[in-house]
């Protein structure tokens, strides 16, 4: 209403700002980071009563833990977000081979203000996803297929059995099924966010950037040679680095890599346990708000500030008031 739109956001749009920004969601580009990074100022409500505003100019410390920590610190009253004035995008969406795109991934993350892939597992097929500014008087489509994720998995199924060219007849059927771009045009907030009415389940890491096409190539290998009956596409982005301690991006740029599956598939967490130790030679660090493993000091490792974080932490709410039993876990050590 008043004519601005946050910087970036997420593919989904059901989170509070508190809850993303405690998690440090994210969207993709190589030039933007996650929207953790764009809080310039705090209210924070801390255990024992008190209310302490944090900006550049004041508890600046307090205000780069404070960005990203899952709620650790007590409770966020009030934001302030670097926005920028409202804007249109236009997003395309195609079908390419995965092997061809990996090559390109550098070029394409240059060159265009948001970039992602989705590359479908046990295929060489991976969808594009790149989004720039609308050009003036272009009109809006904005169209959506939330259950086009279960047509895929239909699809796979009806022909796991051939046997010998079941990849064949995969990558065929693809090509038949996407045969030309796809576009989605309007107000940002429109274009970036997309319903999700199937319900999976979510592991992420993210990788230095530099790394991101290495990471992404073993764990495809993975799944290829544990899991030929996984279908549902991965996700895999761009993030650039913020200051915060201990969000994913913390003094480096990311490059995120998501894996999915079917919350009615059994044995899901089988699936995802058995990815994750590739993100670990990585030097991976997982999304706050999804599924892994890590604890203590393993996550100690990987965040310089680590022990920043916790005394501050521990200053705060020397007591643990904010801590449940899962964070009382994950910070122990």
């Amino acid at each position: 209403q008043i004519g601005q739109a946050v910087m970036n956001m997420s593919d989904i749009n059901y989170q509070s700002l508190g809850g993303a920004i405690a998690t440090s969601t994210h969207g993709t580009g190589r030039e933007l980071g996650s929207m953790s990074s764009y809080v310039k100022g705090i209210r924070l409500l801390t255990p024992a009563g008190e209310v302490i505003d944090c900006d550049e100019n004041s508890n600046a410390d307090l205000l780069r833990a404070g960005m990203t920590s899952l709620g650790s610190f007590g409770v966020i009253s009030r934001l302030r977000f670097q926005n920028r004035e409202s804007h249109r995008l236009h997003q395309q969406e195609w079908l390419a081979t995965t092997d061809e795109i990996l090559e390109e991934t550098e070029k394409m993350a240059r060159e265009n203000q948001q970039f992602e892939l989705f590359p479908i597992p046990n295929s060489n097929r991976t969808i594009v996803v790149t989004t720039n500014e609308a050009q003036p008087g272009a009109q809006d489509i904005i169209e959506d297929d939330p259950y086009g994720i279960l047509e895929l998995r239909d699809a796979f199924n009806a022909i796991d059995w051939v046997p010998g060219i079941r990849d064949w007849v995969y990558d065929k059927g693809m090509d038949m099924a996407f045969p030309e771009i796809k576009h989605r045009i309007g107000a940002s907030y429109n274009v970036l966010a997309h319903p999700r009415n199937v319900r999976f389940a979510e592991m992420e890491y993210t990788v230095p950037a530099e790394q991101g096409v290495a990471c992404l190539r073993d764990v495809l290998a993975t799944i290829e040679e544990k899991m030929p009956e996984l279908v549902f596409p991965l996700e895999y982005r761009y993030v650039k680095a913020d200051d915060s301690l201990i969000g994913m991006f913390s003094q480096r740029d990311g490059c995120s890599i998501s894996v999915h599956q079917f919350m009615d598939e059994p044995g899901w967490e089988n699936t995802l346990a058995a990815i994750e130790p590739v993100f670990h030679q990585y030097q991976g660090r997982p999304h706050w708000g999804k599924w892994h493993s890590m604890q203590g000091a393993d996550l100690a490792r990987l965040y310089p500030r680590w022990q920043e974080f916790h005394r501050i932490r521990r200053e705060l709410d020397p007591t643990g008031r904010m801590l449940n039993p899962y964070m009382e876990k994950l910070f122990a050590g």
